[in-house]
């Protein structure tokens, strides 16, 4: 019963002792880092909520939430969820992070709104084509630009963007009206502006016959006669 325990004292003692060190070392380094990387493998917990976390673009707070397994697509009060508010904010960073874990890219918020409706709406045009481009966000472009004027967004980026994108700035809506009337009805001179900048025409009728001009005219708005008139409108 004792010849295996006499073998193995044996066979050790045959072993060079620098061998054994070398052995014994390399098994320890081997332990620590495989300890370590498994440590390090799991973040903390997140100490913030995942909508003030995306507030502050506070990345690391977002992957914790990702990490340990925080609604992505949560809603809020306004049916808005953390892609939602990414969007807004141009986070494009957590944005992308949100999306590779699944969240809804097409979710509408309670005022019908997308995600890239919301980016687009505000600015953040990078972020609208990564939304487009990467992730295959549904997109019509024409309905964006009617999204806008509504909006009264009048920034010259959201109209160049929707130009490139095929927006058609001289269809109507289902009340016969183009993005420039609605403009003109609303007395938005800086949305007309960025819209005739963009190629909306200014001597398109409606329905009634009456053109942008027209429309101003009958508002009396002295602002928007000038600039319709100073881009090619007639009575």
């Amino acid at each position: 019963m004792k010849k295996p325990q006499i073998f193995s004292r044996l066979l050790i003692r045959q072993i060079p002792a620098g061998f054994l060190v070398f052995f014994l070392n390399a098994f320890m380094i081997t332990f620590l880092s495989t300890s370590l990387l498994t440590g390090c493998s799991q973040p903390d917990k997140p100490t913030v909520g995942l909508y003030v976390a995306i507030k502050r673009g506070d990345l690391d707070q977002v992957d914790r939430h990702v990490h340990w397994g925080t609604d992505i697509n949560q809603i809020d009060i306004d049916g808005q969820t953390p892609l939602h508010e990414s969007a807004r904010n141009g986070k494009i960073v957590i944005a992308r992070l949100l999306m590779k874990n699944g969240a809804n890219v097409n979710q509408l918020n309670n005022f019908g709104q997308t995600p890239l409706d919301l980016a687009i709406l505000n600015g953040r045009i990078q972020l609208s084509e990564l939304l487009i481009n990467k992730f295959n966000a549904e997109f019509d472009a024409t309905r964006s630009l009617f999204i806008a004027v509504n909006a009264n967004n009048h920034d010259r980026d959201v109209y160049r963007f929707l130009a490139r994108q095929g927006a058609e700035f001289n269809t109507t809506n289902s009340d016969g009206l183009t993005p420039l009337m609605i403009a003109v009805t609303n007395e938005q001179r800086l949305t007309a502006k960025q819209l005739i900048a963009s190629g909306a025409d200014v001597n398109l009728a409606d329905k009634q016959g009456r053109t942008p001009l027209n429309l101003a005219t009958t508002l009396n708005n002295m602002d928007l006669i000038t600039l319709l008139k100073s881009n090619g409108a007639h009575e």
